[in-house]
């Protein structure tokens, strides 16, 4: 059985396309909340800053560690927010592709990214 074999059982490839069009568009709109060293964030999955909140305890910090907090924060939400639409990829796909050995869905959803 070949490759489009497979691919016209799941309703062809445009259909396929679409669908992963479709949930590459919700995975942006996913909202992840990251909490840490008195910094509250909301990231959207297309990587904007949704919300963003300082305690009164972070503002009282010197401005050096202010910085050092904030990177920390901003790349561990960042990252967050990619690992949660990476999976809502890898669900899609595995969802809309048909089952070929040897096929790294890990590696397709990498440099989709």
């Amino acid at each position: 059985m070949s490759i489009f074999d497979m691919l016209s059982g799941k309703g062809g490839l445009s259909e396929m396309k679409e669908k992963l069009s479709v949930s590459r568009e919700e995975a942006s709109q996913i909202i992840t909340q990251y909490e840490a060293d008195g910094i509250l964030l909301e990231i959207r999955g297309s990587n904007t800053i949704e919300k963003f909140e300082l305690t009164e305890g972070f503002t009282t910090l010197d401005k050096a560690e202010q910085e050092n907090r904030l990177k920390a924060v901003l790349n561990a939400a960042l990252d967050t927010a990619g690992t949660t639409v990476k999976q809502k990829m890898s669900d899609s796909i595995s969802e809309n592709l048909p089952n070929i050995p040897g096929l790294d869905l890990g590696s397709i959803i990498g440099k989709m990214m």
